[in-house]
């Protein structure tokens, strides 16, 4: 299972699934991260393996949706390509929550916060913005059944740094809370 991502600036890169974390266990940054930056996420799951698929077909390819968020190490993007890679692939940075089988909600609300700031208040993507996003990725990478297509809402935020020591980080998708855990330096 793969994580493939539509950022923010449209580029399409692919988390492995060792980022993804399973619930909602605190993250200990490693020694060598100074400084955690975030980007909120809407995703849906693929259950049609397939490549080069057309926008208009592509919401026969999902069957669930969700919201979450993926952590970067800022220290390690460097402004090149291989930097940003390598700030995707450490190990659990990605905290999805559990997807919800119901297609119709996205257009649905979804709220972030970082201790006491607002990461992200607003609307999940349309189901025309998902079509297109499946679209682009599927350019790309074959997708199997299972992977998960994300696209990032925003541009990456600062969270913390190694100097707040901890910070607790909670979301909301669809009115339920979903996401309850500390970034921990």
């Amino acid at each position: 299972m793969n994580i493939v991502v539509r950022t923010y600036n449209g580029s399409v890169v692919v988390r492995p699934d060792t980022t993804w974390k399973r619930g909602n266990d605190d993250f200990y940054a490693p020694e060598f991260v100074e400084e955690i930056t975030a980007a909120p996420v809407f995703f849906v799951r693929i259950c049609k393996a397939n490549r080069s698929i057309a926008a208009k077909f592509a919401d026969r390819y999902y069957d669930s949706v969700g919201g979450g968020l993926f952590l970067y190490p800022e220290n390690l993007i460097d402004g090149s390509p291989e930097g940003f890679a390598t700030a995707c692939c450490l190990d659990r940075t990605t905290y999805l929550t559990y997807p919800e089988m119901d297609k119709a909600l996205a257009g649905s609300d979804f709220h972030l916060m970082a201790g006491d700031r607002l990461l992200f208040d607003g609307a999940t993507p349309s189901p025309e913005t998902v079509c297109d996003a499946i679209q682009d990725v599927s350019r790309f990478c074959y997708l199997r059944t299972g992977d998960y297509v994300a696209i990032e809402l925003g541009p990456r935020t600062p969270v913390c740094r190694r100097e707040d020591g901890r910070v607790e980080v909670k979301g909301s998708f669809c009115g339920n809370d979903t996401l309850d855990f500390s970034i921990i330096f």
